[in-house]
């Protein structure tokens, strides 16, 4: 069903924001999620409550993705940080040194 893709490609600002920049808070991401998940079930629900362009489907879930990556970061700037502990711990796989062939990994020449 193509509503369920566009549900979470919506999402996926604050999913991929949170999962790479140390400074997302859970309340930015929960407000992204929160904000496209009202936005695409009022589009489904109610479509003649929506401008033209957005009464596609396809499109509201376009204005979700680029609206979210404006709401997670903003509600992470004005709300209390998480924890220092907890994000570097979060972060810690990325530490890992990890063994990849050339060809999967064109690093820098280590």
């Amino acid at each position: 069903m193509v509503c369920d893709g566009l549900y979470s490609l919506s999402n996926s600002p604050s999913n991929r924001t949170s999962a790479n920049w140390k400074k997302a808070t859970k309340a930015g991401c929960w407000a992204s999620f929160l904000f496209s998940e009202g936005v695409m079930l009022a589009n489904n629900l109610a479509p003649q409550l929506f401008p033209a362009v957005l009464r596609s489907s396809i499109n509201a879930g376009a204005f979700c993705m680029l609206a979210g990556l404006i709401i997670v970061p903003v509600v992470s700037l004005v709300t209390p940080k998480p924890d220092q502990k907890l994000v570097d711990d979060a972060f810690s796989c990325y530490d890992q040194k990890v063994l990849v062939r050339q060809r999967e990994a064109l690093g820098d020449g280590e």
